[in-house]
């Protein structure tokens, strides 16, 4: 009597362990691109942060950071 259960509950928790996998790819993916935009606007105040301690060259501060 207790074996059908335990199968039908086998059986909801694998389609609710895909529904959240797939509902949470998107969520990555928008979360992958806030991160490298949250990198790319760091780079930017370290790339002005160099500028304003009298760094002349705006390449040689791009590079600088790139680097790191």
């Amino acid at each position: 009597m207790q074996e059908p259960f335990f199968q039908k509950r086998k059986e909801i928790s694998k389609r609710n362990y895909f529904q959240n996998s797939e509902s949470q790819t998107p969520l990555k993916k928008s979360n992958q691109k806030l991160t490298k935009i949250l990198q790319f606007s760091n780079n930017l105040k370290k790339i002005f942060a160099i500028l304003l301690k009298n760094t002349s060259d705006i390449s040689a501060a791009i590079k600088q950071v790139l680097v790191q």
